[in-house]
């Protein structure tokens, strides 16, 4: 299932900003997974996580957040006792992006950290049971 965002936050002639954006809002951002199922209870989920712009860090907009595509998959087998076994993987390209950040009023004179990272290559295997 698709969902795309579009965010256009922004200062109207603020005495200190202007009309600078707002930091930490991706102007646009867009995640899809489409699931494929058998009738034997096999299924496979590909999914993509995409922060399409960079987005702003401070309110000065002086520093970007880069953008990033991130690539995952869930698959398994539905077991007719009601079990689910799985394996979901994610970020299967092993990018390397900021998963998360703090907004600041100018990275100029910052003294704090601003960014985190986000996860590496990941696989969980498990199992579901619905009752």
């Amino acid at each position: 299932m698709p969902s795309a965002a579009f965010s256009d936050f922004h200062f109207v002639d603020d005495a200190r900003w202007g009309d600078n954006t707002l930091p930490v809002v991706p102007e646009h951002q867009y995640r899809a997974e489409l699931t494929w199922r058998h009738p034997s209870g096999l299924f496979v989920t590909p999914s993509v996580e995409w922060r399409i712009s960079d987005v702003w860090v401070d309110y000065a907009n002086t520093l970007k957040a880069p953008s990033f595509a991130l690539l995952g998959v869930n698959a398994g087998f539905k077991l007719g006792t009601g079990a689910t076994v799985y394996l979901d993987a994610r970020n299967l390209t092993d990018e390397r992006y900021v998963g998360e950040f703090s907004a600041v009023t100018d990275a100029r004179t910052a003294s704090t950290s601003v960014f985190f990272p986000g996860e590496g290559r990941s696989a969980f295997i498990g199992v579901r049971l619905t009752y």
